[in-house]
């Protein structure tokens, strides 16, 4: 089955059709319409669609950008796939391990 961008973000969400419909302030039918590439994306709705999934606008207009889904068989995953955030407090500890590193330097020049 194949996807448009705007579709693939909405299912990999796992938002209802009516949901982001309502976020562009337009009908189910036309985001339908949107979703499908029956009906071109104003730049408006790009701009909204972007800051509501936080990505660039010029994501939604890319030209010959498809996402086909292959999630068949015995072990598919029908259910919405996160992601986590690893890098949370990851600045946190690098800057006290660099702390650390340049105490342990001084440290080491008292030997020298």
């Amino acid at each position: 089955m194949s996807y448009t961008v705007i579709g693939s973000f909405r299912t990999s969400h796992n938002y209802a059709s009516e949901h982001i419909a309502a976020e562009l302030d337009v009908s189910v039918e036309e985001y339908n319409r949107i979703e499908s590439g029956d009906q071109i994306l104003t730049t408006e709705q790009a701009a909204r669609l972007a800051d509501f999934y936080k990505v660039d606008p010029a994501l939604f207009f890319l030209k010959g950008l498809s996402v086909t889904n292959y999630n068949h068989g015995a072990n598919s995953h029908s259910g919405p796939i996160t992601t986590y955030n690893n890098s949370y407090g990851f600045k946190e500890i690098v800057e006290k391990l660099m702390i650390e590193n340049d105490e342990l330097k001084k440290e080491l020049q008292k030997f020298k």
